[in-house]
């Protein structure tokens, strides 16, 4: 059997403070690349608005609606972000099987003790996710930028 025993709780807090700092430092890091995103997005609409000021005075003086005017530059903030999102995963979803194999040949003992998902696994959430937060974010960003620089 079993003669001792050694139960540290220095240990356990020292781990469980580690991984509390782990995921504080992930959720500051998501909120800057978050605000980082919707920060390009502004800058790309922003340009794109300055550089069309006249067609959209034109159009202005035809009377055409707020809503004409914004959908353009709303599309683009979202179609940015689509792109912006699909790239990673293409990179991911072309590099994730030998990433899993590199580790697996590597690091015998993460192999011994987990089991990795497919690539159809992970892909089967993460795109659709990825998408819809790229896209959202494309919105947010450009409808920021649309509201402040077209003022009807």
């Amino acid at each position: 059997g079993i003669r001792v025993v050694k139960k540290s709780d220095e240990v356990a807090r020292g781990l469980s403070g580690a991984n509390r700092l782990v995921g504080m430092v992930s959720i500051i890091l998501i909120a800057i690349l978050l605000l980082v995103s919707i920060f390009l997005i502004h800058s790309t609409i922003a340009t794109g608005i300055t550089v069309r000021r006249p067609e959209i005075a034109i159009m202005r003086l035809l009377g055409a609606t707020d809503s004409f005017i914004w959908a353009p530059f709303i599309i683009e903030g979202m179609v940015i972000g689509f792109i912006g999102a699909l790239l990673p995963l293409l990179v991911l979803f072309l590099t994730y099987g030998k990433i899993i194999s590199y580790i697996s040949n590597h690091f015998v003992l993460f192999s011994q003790g987990m089991s990795f998902l497919s690539t159809g696994e992970i892909f089967a959430v993460l795109l659709p996710v990825s998408l819809f937060v790229g896209v959202g974010i494309g919105l947010i960003g450009s409808f920021i930028t649309v509201r402040r620089y077209l003022k009807v």
